[in-house]
């Protein structure tokens, strides 16, 4: 077991809320309890007085200060302008669009004095009339894409489904809320932020162009953190307000997300609604497809918010050879809590339209959809493949595939007589398959570095971090591999900018991929460096230097020095290397997930029995790691597919802000399930041969579930959105399907 590891069990794992600093303030966050409406007075006269108060700001001092309210500026833009873009002010100013929105901040010697002022601050909002819906919002922008001729495609096939389908909201609700804590440190003014997660490079350099200063004059400091899941990938307001009290006041200043809070202020994701169809002819080959749809951004357009709807688009086809595609997307503005990335933003989402349809057209032909979908998955004689479906949009380049066999592995592990035999038996019981693509690897760098020191020890850094996925071995792994070193040896050091001012972030499923193989030719470069050492410090008389686990030798085979004995005899006493690994492609991933359910036909609740999860990995650093990821996100899946869903009221107000309001899936929701990795096909994109397996748990099992349910149902019609509700499966199963 390796120290992360070890110190995750035992307790001594340092989150951000363990960073501790004398003299410190609570902030408290005053949030809009209206969706949308104009800021007609905010009075702090009274809190102001109270027992250890020391601040209480609002958009008023901002614009005292930088004579303009700081906004948030977007992280990707999907090709669209961001001058059109709604962004969000890190206060409220004039008005709010959605509940929970920040209106003012209240800071006190203490969290429970800083939450009793901010109960007394008034704030009056004049409610305005509002876009609560998603089919009532105003509509942002539009974009669409194509490939092929789809229009011939579905004017002259002889079969075409049509369906609308539509995903719920979700919320991340990763088991450690945000935080953040920031201090000026004493002796030379700068100022450290521990809680920045994902992107902490990129956060750095926001909030320096949201105060005016140099990048240089903030340090960041990581910490271990208790999940991701997408909704780290983000600059919010309280990202600038804590660090922005600290330099006001002079003080450390700490903020930590409360549960409610996340309800109402942490990015969400998913909510669509499509309206998609399936082209093909009776033999079960697929025309064409295509989905026109709307997709929430919620009150603003954060830093990644167009992301996840564009993916949708992108990935439409999946793994299929699909010729003609078309996607038209409407991003819509609703007066609610702004959406961004969440585990599979976009994939998620377009597997289920697209596997929901190929069900549905499978029993319109009377074909089994096993049979359909390895018909037309992309094959060796298809490859390479290049799709670019949205004009500016991400290329999907698929250089390789040996997808059928995982495909055939997945399926003849599923015992379809024995289920059989209880559908007989009255059971309302089903088997749903879905096929799908994964990205990972997103480039366009990442950065890495490997030192050596006298002792032999190894630290590993890297411009990724870790959010909970155990990165944290797997480059140790990696570096330790590389350098033919014990891997006992090896420590991975937490991000500090003094030491690491470079780094894209983790996100899309790339740190394994990005990070990894910027470890590695990290670790080739020192051993570079340290044989030009050797070579320039001994007269072999000609004799070419061999390096093999961690020993120089000569070519006649005697050995030379250990590469920790080169460390000694360096100034300082250690050998350092650092890279970038670059890459312009992403790698196409493949995965097929399976769902075996059961529904009680009096409730309408599913039990989702087992889920088989095959994915082609490539090479595995760690498997456990890998099994733990997919585990993970499946987990999730059953979640999204039949339990989570945030709902709003007519006034725009969210019903759900707690986990008494909104159910995740516990240990007993979670089925039994097998995991089938496929690990003989290297990437052919990066030196290690990696893939990424970040989201390759949850894309295609929320369709896999729903395709299983719709089977027990015994209409392929039965399921059109997720999360599934109960009540609406006991409508079908009683012939009511008006009600879906």
């Amino acid at each position: 077991m390796s120290s992360w590891s070890r110190d995750g069990v035992t307790g001594e794992t340092r989150y951000v809320g363990d960073v501790r600093f004398s003299e410190e303030l609570s902030l408290v966050v005053v949030r809009s309890t209206i969706a949308r409406g104009v800021i007609r007075r905010i009075d702090a006269s009274v809190a102001s007085l109270m027992d250890g108060v020391t601040g209480i700001f609002s958009a008023t001092d901002l614009l005292s200060e930088f004579g303009a309210v700081p906004f948030i500026k977007p992280r990707l833009t999907g090709g669209l302008d961001p001058e059109t873009f709604r962004v969000q002010p890190v206060l409220a100013d004039q008005k709010v669009h959605y509940v929970g929105e920040p209106v003012a901040v209240v800071l006190a010697e203490s969290l429970v004095q800083a939450v009793d002022a901010a109960e007394s601050v008034e704030v009056e909002i004049e409610p305005e009339p509002g876009f609560w819906r998603l089919d009532n919002g105003e509509i942002l922008a539009v974009f669409e894409g194509l490939e092929g001729d789809p229009w011939k495609a579905f004017a002259e096939a002889p079969v075409v489904i049509e369906r609308e389908f539509s995903i719920g909201r979700q919320c991340p609700s990763p088991i450690e809320p945000r935080g953040l804590v920031a201090n000026i440190e004493k002796g030379n003014g700068q100022l450290e932020i521990w809680g920045w997660t994902k992107v902490p490079q990129w956060n750095r350099s926001e909030l320096a162009r949201q105060l005016g200063i140099p990048a240089e004059t903030i340090r960041i400091r990581e910490v271990a953190v208790g999940g991701s899941f997408g909704m780290r990938g983000e600059f919010y307001p309280e990202d600038f307000l804590v660090p922005w009290s600290s330099l006001r006041l002079g003080r450390p200043v700490r903020w930590i997300e409360q549960r409610s809070e996340h309800f109402l202020a942490a990015n969400q994701g998913r909510e669509q609604a499509h309206r998609a169809a399936i082209a093909g002819d009776e033999d079960g080959r697929i025309l064409a497809i295509r989905t026109d749809f709307r997709s929430d951004l919620g009150a603003y357009v954060r830093t990644s918010g167009v992301v996840a709807p564009r993916m949708t688009a992108t990935m439409i086809a999946g793994p299929y050879s699909i010729q003609n595609t078309y996607s038209r997307c409407e991003l819509v503005l609703t007066d609610r809590t702004p959406t961004g990335t969440y585990r599979g933003p976009g994939r998620v989402e377009s597997c289920f339209v697209r596997e929901r349809l190929i069900d549905i057209y499978a029993n319109a032909i009377g074909r089994d959809s096993t049979e359909v979908r390895a018909k037309n998955l992309i094959g060796d004689s298809d490859l390479p493949i290049r799709r670019q479906p949205l004009v500016g949009g991400p290329v999907v380049e698929i250089d390789e595939g040996y997808w059928g066999e995982l495909f055939d592995k997945v399926v003849s592990s599923l015992d379809w007589n024995a289920l059989e035999i209880r559908r007989l038996a009255g059971e309302r019981v089903g088997i749903g398959l879905a096929c799908f693509l994964e990205r990972s690897g997103l480039g366009p760098w990442e950065w890495g570095s490997v030192k050596v020191g006298e002792d032999g020890g190894v630290e590993v850094r890297s411009g990724c971090t870790s959010v909970g996925q155990g990165v944290e071995e797997v480059l140790e792994t990696i570096a330790a591999t590389s350098l033919g070193v014990d891997r006992q040896r090896v420590r991975y050091v937490l991000m500090d900018s003094d030491f690491s001012s470079e780094g894209v972030g983790t996100f899309a499923s790339r740190s394994t991929v990005m990070g990894g193989n910027a470890v590695h030719l990290a670790a080739l470069e020192l051993i570079t460096s340290a044989r030009r050492i050797v070579e320039g410090g001994n007269a072999l008389g000609g004799e070419d230097v061999e390096y093999s686990d961690g020993i120089f030798f000569s070519s006649r085979g005697k050995q030379l020095f250990t590469l920790a004995e080169v460390a000694a005899a360096q100034e300082g006493g250690f050998l350092f290397a650092e890279a970038r690994f670059e890459s312009a492609k992403v790698s196409a991933d493949f995965g097929v997930h399976a769902a075996q359910v059961r529904i009680d036909p009096e409730t309408g609740e599913v039990n989702v029995e087992r889920l088989v999860l095959g994915f082609d990995i490539g090479p595995c650093i760690n498997e456990e790691n890998v099994r733990g990821q997919i585990y993970g996100g499946a987990v999730q899946a059953v979640g999204g597919a039949l339990l989570e869903e945030v709902l709003y009221d007519q006034h725009g107000s969210p019903i759900v802000t707690s986990f008494a309001d909104y159910t995740i899936p516990s240990a007993v929701e979670s089925p039994e399930m097998t995991v089938i990795l496929e690990t003989g096909h290297p990437s052919s994109l990066n030196p290690l041969g990696l893939r990424g397996c970040g989201e390759a748990g949850i894309t295609g099992a929320y369709a896999a579930i729903a395709n299983a349910v719709a089977r027990a149902i015994g209409d392929p019609e039965a399921v059109t959105r997720v999360p599934i509700r109960p009540e609406a499966l006991v409508q079908w199963i009683l012939g009511c399907p008006s009600s879906r």
